[in-house]
């Protein structure tokens, strides 16, 4: 079996699996079974990786977008907002979440700029080069960048 990144298990990502494990026994196999036959990987990287297929996923399995957000609120949004310290911000960030990658780095972005993206590993198709995929929520495309090159062009004013 390959070990996932150290980045993907640490911080952010044990956070996500503890709040599931404690609050929901049994979901996180659940989950993780339709994550790997969907994507290929357990549900944590899926949601890291690509937030708005996680939803997706979630949505076609629970065929019921009350149920599918409330999962995705709750033990996966949670522990993100938790994490960067935006508690009050929880809605809005698993709308942005559920829209996918780009709109979500955009609302971490704008909300706490002081967050390194780098180290939160969140929307990275690979560590050194990004690259197109589809994704998000809606079906809309969604282009994935690096954390850096987004942060780099929000600066910049080239968004």
């Amino acid at each position: 079996m390959q070990k996932e990144p150290l980045l993907r298990r640490s911080g952010l990502a044990s956070a996500i699996v503890n709040r599931i494990i404690s609050l929901a026994p049994g979901v996180y196999a659940l989950l993780k079974g339709l994550a790997r036959r969907r994507a290929g990987t357990d549900p944590v990287t899926m949601f890291l990786k690509d937030p708005g297929s996680f939803y997706d996923l979630l949505l076609w399995y629970y065929k019921d977008p009350t149920t599918a957000m409330f999962i995705f609120r709750n033990l996966f949004i949670k522990p993100l907002a938790e994490y960067l310290g935006l508690y009050e911000k929880v809605d809005d960030l698993a709308r942005a979440a559920r829209e996918g990658c780009e709109e979500l780095l955009k609302f971490i972005s704008s909300s706490k700029p002081s967050v390194e993206l780098d180290e939160l590993g969140i929307c990275v198709v690979d560590e050194k080069v990004p690259s197109a995929a589809g994704g998000g929520g809606g079906g809309r495309k969604a282009s994935y960048v690096l954390p850096s090159r987004l942060t780099a062009s929000l600066v910049e004013g080239t968004w």
